[in-house]
């Protein structure tokens, strides 16, 4: 049973993302690695962006055309811990530890996948191919209240450069999502779901 409400969020991983090209075809193939757990997920909110166009006909909107090409927004996690920062933002970790960022690293591609709560069960979510920017950098001065300081980072969700056939149509991935109750979603940290179509 689908949910009503969302409310909250949690369990925040992402899956670093491979792509190769054949030389000779140039089919694309995409592969991840293992999920990094990204803890302290605060607040996440992906806006859906597109373009939608009304055909005129009979002297009124006769067929819209709606499309979304990619989400963007802002996730706001307690930190940005090293393991994160080194899987997509290609930072290095010294012998003594230190996150060591460095001009000549490239931010690289990840499957982004989080959950949250509704009115009748859990709802997760992954978004196949992601960029995140950088935290800034900075602090302010404790008072009364003691209140966290948190960090956020602007992730933009575009489709995955792979086709994938579904229904007989070759389709790019943006994203996919579970209700609690649904066929792999037990699993669905393991590894980026993958969507199964039987066309009749």
């Amino acid at each position: 049973m689908s949910n009503k409400v969302h409310f909250g969020v949690k369990n925040a991983y992402i899956f670093p993302l491979t792509e190769t090209v054949d030389p000779d075809t140039g089919v694309v193939t995409s592969s991840y690695g293992s999920p990094v757990k990204w803890p302290g997920s605060v607040s996440i909110d992906l806006q859906a962006q597109g373009s939608q166009e009304n055909f005129y006909a009979d002297d009124s909107i006769y067929y819209v055309v709606s499309n979304t090409n990619y989400y963007q927004g802002d996730f706001e996690s307690a930190d940005v811990p090293a393991t994160i920062k080194a899987a997509i933002y290609g930072d290095i970790l010294d012998d003594n530890d230190a996150v060591v960022e460095i001009q000549e690293a490239a931010t690289k591609y990840f499957a982004f996948a989080f959950e949250t709560s509704g009115d009748v069960g859990g709802h997760r979510t992954v978004f196949y191919k992601c960029s995140a920017t950088r935290p800034n950098a900075g602090g302010s001065t404790k008072t009364d209240s003691s209140s966290p300081q948190t960090q956020t980072v602007t992730i933009t969700a575009i489709g995955r450069a792979d086709e994938v056939n579904l229904n007989g149509n070759a389709c790019h991935l943006i994203q996919a999502s579970l209700n609690e109750g649904d066929t792999g979603y037990s699993t669905f940290f393991n590894a980026p779901y993958t969507p199964t179509v039987t066309s009749t």
